[in-house]
């Protein structure tokens, strides 16, 4: 790095003096609110070159060479101010406070809080009145759709407790294909500069530790939004390379709340609130069941009587739905004196869901202090511990049954027989099945800062985060779930414990005049041991009695696997700025992690930037065109990577043999996958452009950024010949490349105004592009969606296009590449007929917040839209008779094809229509705007309704979910995207709450 080399020129420079005479003034600057001193504060001399900054006390001094020049002040977050001296050597400013929705300072990771003017990367931060966490949603990172340009997210079901999915500028890694390994496209979540268990990292898809046998729940659930202060998103090299090898998909910090100085302070805030399910899907009633089902049988020269009863209209969803409800209680009590702070909070929050027997308890702990050691050494901990329950039945997760079979027989017991002897009645499966998880989680850290001199700050961190998690699971006898078996009980047991320490240091020498240099060196380690257990067993001679102690040996069946992973780092950052405007930053960071072998077990990983404030140009200060106050260009360029693949992939992969036979009196230890030493992780090079203004004293702000990421060496399972003894091997064989723009525009009406209108709207386009991948051609099945074709986007859905419905036949018609229409279903199922048929993630995403506020009232409305994408929906409920026996369908087979001449888009009913799942009639267009969550609060204080001896008192009112505009064409009466979208559906609630303080 040449700016290294350079360093030792400072001291010669700084001793470059004026000649002439030169008049000291001196001051202070502080806060129009409440007479706080502000500490980096821009003082320059009005039309020339040069100034300084406010220390630590808000004081500053300047040489002017004229008594009669004018000091400009100016200040991320305040007014800018010019004052002429008039012959005066002291001059104090207090800066009026412009309410932008720019913060001041930004929580950065290892270099803690900056300010925002100072930065030369990609980051976003929601501080904590902008989260809405009075929202019922389980965990934070649903707070974050719509809210931060560039981060997209995805909730692929209505039930509570469940991963979600994450991505910050595209999906950077190949998902997996069949039942191959993929890295993982989650963020790296850093919780007060501890990193968080990534669910999504664990390949277990097609083993004994899937998701049949073991449920995957959100870790992230654990964290309680009401004791977040702020959320940072870091989204380039330059903001990210710091943490190196597990960057590459972005970081999220999540800063928690800490106590402050003064009176210790009460508050409690709790909420209740109920729901209902919307948008969903419409089934056939009875009447129109039967219809249907005699007219399938008809056709197929069946007997139409094999469809059922007419007298039986049973309505599944009533039966297994209701109306979910949601509470929240929160309570803190935090103040600090004499150095000290603390804030002590706990929580407690219930969320059922749509379905009965579904929803998510969980209770949280929290404890954040802070005091001095002395006066120089700090010590900060923080320690949380949480408690969830999630029940996981699910009756209906993805279509309902006939309406026509009863729940129960005539002598009052459950129906089991016939079409449940296939699979479990949902009524009686909700009295006499279980499936629940208890999960605890510890998360802390102490963290010792030690200060010698205002310019040298040494810092060390231990931190752990432990998750331990039972899931218990029984299938009845009594119902067709495990009336087979005999009973099925699973026990599925998850341990991972992880730890972490840092020790670093920050050195931002004085060198006076206008060059400013800081430097931070740092060393890390980090340990995971994580460990599985599955054990089932079947046929117990009782259905009470659900104990695996009650069965023979020979009836369970028992896996275990055991993951452990270390890594050990060095970093360090070097920036330097000149006068505050030009800044120049590089840092870069050395992994070595056991996870990989050979030559690639470590790697270094590294990040340029460049900023450049050219507002405070003293030539352009005063004379931006379109009434600019502030604007800065940023630059960026590295390298960061992957390694969280979740599998040991490197040294081998054995298995003990445990069965009757040995070899030679010994058990033998299998070879489950080979070797593979050249196996290294994903490296990402990324590009990053970006432009920050803001007009009328800041109160408006605009940010437009570029982006250009490519992927090398990304992982893929390659089918291998089975010649060598395995099924795969997993290599470093794509590169891939996502690109877009990103804008968010800020405006915020004067403080002083009595009607308030603050906004903020983010849009964002990606696009993705596989560009190499070593190998010919990756096949597709004919039930698989995914291909990877170089040159095309990695989320396009395949599939062969529907055409029509043929008037005279009524047979289904389908779209040949070479335009052929035909219904030969030799040709409509191959897929080397498979075309693009959409695109599963949209072309532009984003949300728009506004707050409304008068007097003692505010008015919050969200708003996400997404445009360009599509959905492939689920078939079974519209499968032209094919499945009519088994599942009810919807109505939009009413339109049928029944005689020739008939127009539609429905074949003529048939068992024997063969299934086309890959069709483009299951893809629908999914343009949308969702009204996210609508909150009415007042403040009592100010309407004079505050009970003596409160403090503050808020009443609110929430609408979460309120629901969706789709831009589809659509029949009345009929599904389309907005019902098929969803299969296990999403939920409205309202939601009353009231925050007391004391």
């Amino acid at each position: 790095m040449y700016p290294l080399k350079y360093l030792f020129l400072f001291p010669f420079l700084l001793m470059v003096q004026s000649l002439t005479a030169q008049i000291l003034v001196k001051g202070m600057v502080t806060a129009d609110e409440d007479a706080t001193p502000l500490i980096g504060v821009t003082v320059r001399i009005v039309g020339k070159p040069g100034g300084t900054l406010t220390d630590v006390d808000g004081k500053y001094e300047i040489l002017v060479s004229d008594a009669e020049v004018s000091l400009r002040f100016s200040y991320i977050g305040t007014i800018v101010q010019s004052v002429k001296l008039n012959g005066r050597t002291t001059l104090d400013v207090v800066l009026k406070e412009t309410e932008i929705a720019l913060s001041q300072v930004v929580v950065t990771g290892y270099r803690g809080a900056q300010n925002v003017k100072d930065l030369v990367g990609s980051y976003a931060e929601i501080g904590t009145e902008e989260l809405a966490a009075d929202r019922p949603v389980e965990s934070f990172d649903q707070l974050l759709e719509g809210r931060i340009a560039g981060v997209r997210v995805e909730t692929v079901t209505g039930e509570p407790g469940l991963p979600v999915k994450v991505e910050i500028r595209g999906q950077s890694s190949l998902p997996s294909a069949g039942s191959g390994i993929s890295a993982s496209t989650q963020p790296l979540y850093i919780l007060d500069g501890v990193p968080l268990y990534d669910a999504q990292e664990t390949n277990t898809a097609n083993t004994f530790f899937s998701n049949l046998n073991s449920q995957t729940l959100n870790p992230l659930a654990f964290v309680n939004p009401d004791d977040i202060a702020s959320i940072t998103v870091l989204k380039d090299a330059s903001a990210t390379a710091l943490y190196g090898a597990d960057a590459a998909n972005g970081v999220i910090l999540i800063t928690t709340k800490s106590g402050q100085q003064g009176d210790a302070k009460i508050n409690l805030s709790f909420n209740y609130g109920t729901g209902s399910a919307i948008n969903e899907i419409k089934f056939l009633n009875t009447a129109e069941y039967l219809e249907l089902a005699r007219e399938t049988l008809f056709n197929d020269n069946e007997n139409p009587a094999a469809a059922g009863p007419s007298d039986v209209s049973t309505d599944w969803r009533e039966l297994v739905q209701q109306n979910p409800t949601n509470a929240d209680v929160d309570l803190s009590l935090s103040g600090g004196a004499s150095g000290i702070t603390y804030r002590l909070s706990a929580g407690y929050s219930q969320i059922e869901s749509a379905h009965k027997g579904n929803g998510l308890e969980q209770a949280n702990l929290n404890l954040n202090l802070t005091f001095p050691l002395s006066k120089k050494l700090t010590l900060t901990t923080r320690l949380s511990g949480a408690y969830q329950r999630k029940d996981g039945l699910r009756s209906f997760d993805v279509f309902t049954f006939p309406p026509n079979q009863p729940i129960r027989l005539a002598d009052g017991s459950f129906n089991n027989s016939g079409f449940f002897g296939r699979r479990p009645n949902p009524v009686a499966l909700l009295e006499q099945n279980e499936n629940y998880t208890n999960s605890n989680n510890i998360n802390g850290n102490m963290v010792f800062t030690f200060k010698p001199m205002p310019s040298l700050t040494f810092r060390v961190l231990v931190g752990l985060d432990q998750k331990q998690r039972d899931q218990f699971q029984y299938q009845s006898a009594l119902n067709g779930s495990g009336a087979r078996s005999g009973g099925r009980l699973i026990l599925a047991d998850s341990r991972n414990f992880q730890w972490i320490t840092n020790g670093q240091v920050i050195w931002s020498p004085e060198l006076g005049g206008r060059h400013n240099v800081s430097a931070l060196f740092g060393g890390e380690a980090q340990k995971q041991n994580q460990q599985k257990q599955v054990t089932n067993g079947s046929g117990f001679p009782f259905d009470d009695l659900r104990r695996l102690a009650v069965l023979p040996k020979e009836s369970i069946n028992a896996a275990e696997t055991t993951f452990i992973r270390a890594k050990a780092s060095a970093y360090g950052e070097l920036s330097y700025n000149f006068d505050y405007r030009y800044y120049l930053k590089a840092n870069a960071r050395r992994d070595a992690s056991s996870i990989f072998g050979g030559d690639q077990k470590a790697d270094i990983f590294w990040a340029l930037g460049a900023g450049w404030n050219f507002s405070e140009e003293p030539a352009l200060a005063d004379k931006l065109p379109f009434g600019i106050d502030y604007g800065k260009l940023r630059a960026g360029y590295g390298l960061t990577g992957n390694s969280r693949v979740g599998v040991y992939t490197t040294g081998g992969v054995y298995r003990q043999q445990f069965a009757d036979e040995n070899y030679g009196g010994a058990l033998p230890a299998l070879v489950d996958d080979p070797a593979n030493n050249l196996l290294g992780w994903e490296r990402k090079y990324q590009t990053n452009l970006g432009l920050d203004l803001g007009w009328g004293s800041d109160r408006i702000g605009m940010t437009v950024e570029y982006y250009s990421n490519r992927t090398v060496d990304g992982l893929f399972t390659f089918d291998t010949p089975r010649e060598s003894g395995f099924l795969s091997i997993l290599a470093n064989a794509a590169s891939i490349r996502n690109w877009g723009y990103e804008l968010t525009f800020r405006y915020r009406t004067p403080k002083d105004h009595k009607l308030r209108y603050n906004t903020s709207i983010n849009a964002s386009r990606n696009r993705n592009r596989l560009l190499a991948i070593r190998r010919e051609e990756i096949p597709l099945s004919s039930t698989a969606s995914t291909a990877f074709v170089v040159g095309r986007d990695i989320n396009l859905i395949y599939g062969i296009p529907f055409a029509d419905v043929n008037p005279e036949t009524g047979e289904a018609r389908y779209r040949l590449p070479d335009g052929t229409i035909t219904s030969e279903r030799s040709e409509i199922v191959n897929p080397r007929n498979y075309v693009p048929t959409g695109k599963a993630v949209p072309d532009i995403f984003g949300g728009w917040h506004q707050k409304l506020s008068y007097g003692a009232f505010n008015l919050v409305l969200q708003i996400n839209y997404s445009y360009g994408g599509d959905e492939q929906v689920n078939r079974l409920t519209f499968t032209d008779g094919q499945q009519i026996l088994f599942n009810n369908q919807s109505v939009n087979q009413l339109d049928r094809w029944q005689q020739p001449g008939d127009i539609t888009d429905v074949p003529r009913l048939s068992v024997d229509n063969g299934a086309v799942s890959r069709s483009s009639r299951y893809v629908f267009r999914s343009n949308y705007i969702q009204f996210s969550t609508l909150s009415l609060n007042a403040d009592l204080a100010k309407l004079n309704l505050l009970p003596k001896g409160l403090g503050s008192c808020r009443a609110y009112f929430l609408i979460n979910n309120l629901g969706y505009l789709y831009d589809e064409e659509r029949r009345e009466n009929r599904n389309g995207v907005r019902e098929y979208r969803f299969t296990f559906p999403q939920q409205r609630s309202v939601t009353l709450g009231l925050k007391i303080g004391w």
